[in-house]
């Protein structure tokens, strides 16, 4: 939406465009009763579920966000038909063991031995592998949001006293674990204890890529 000109200002006025649907169900129970004079209690339990789905973006772009390094790599994406800022990026595949093999992988990221490996999915087409690593083989990784959260809170009191317990959790969401990246590959250098286990050409038998700063998981 352009402002008139005679406000002086050329640019656009933020507005929103996109859309959202979200449906579920919440459940809550709660039972609660005396024993004595001196003694009662009461319990209570609840659970909701949730199917988060973005139906439009109107007239913007898909929302890459979710930084969680200092050098700038993001990890989400916002798009139609998937819920609000979903992870997004390559899909692992294992490490390269050698330079031969990463040469023959058509990777567009440059790898070499002890990098890691990324899956081949798709093609500019939308079609299935292409024999390329490139940004097209990127894809949802999962969901941020739970889709089941529960809950249970227990109370009693005797006398003059009283006690109070609360549980609660989550089920059915990815988490990026971006303490990881930063332990391996971050400008501050690797710091975790598992960055010993680094992949070398004396030890091929790790799940953790070569040490260095130029890999790009997203």
């Amino acid at each position: 939406m352009g402002l008139p000109l005679y406000t002086g200002f050329g640019n656009r006025v933020p507005f929103n465009t996109a859309s959202i649907e979200n449906e579920g169900f919440e459940f809550l129970a709660n039972y609660s009763d005396s024993l004595s004079e001196d003694f009662s209690f009461s319990i209570s339990g609840n659970f909701t579920t949730l199917n988060n789905e973005v139906t439009a973006l109107g007239d913007a772009t898909p929302i890459i966000e979710g930084q969680f390094t200092s050098n700038g790599l993001r990890g989400t994406k916002t798009d139609v038909g998937q819920p609000v800022s979903s992870f997004f990026g390559y899909i692992v595949d294992g490490i390269y063991q050698t330079d031969a093999e990463a040469l023959a992988a058509n990777d567009n990221n440059n790898p070499q031995a002890g990098d890691l490996r990324f899956r081949d999915i798709g093609g500019p087409d939308g079609s299935g592998p292409d024999g390329i690593v490139d940004e097209n083989d990127q894809a949802f990784l999962g969901n941020p949001a739970p889709n089941f959260e529960y809950g249970l809170n227990i109370s009693a009191s005797y006398k003059n006293f009283d006690m109070s317990l609360f549980f609660n959790g989550v089920s059915g969401n990815k988490i990026l674990n971006g303490n990881k990246y930063r332990g391996y590959f971050d400008t501050e250098g690797p710091y975790l204890t598992d960055a010993l286990r680094a992949w070398t050409p004396t030890n091929t038998n790790t799940n953790i890529p070569r040490s260095t700063q130029s890999v790009s998981w997203f």
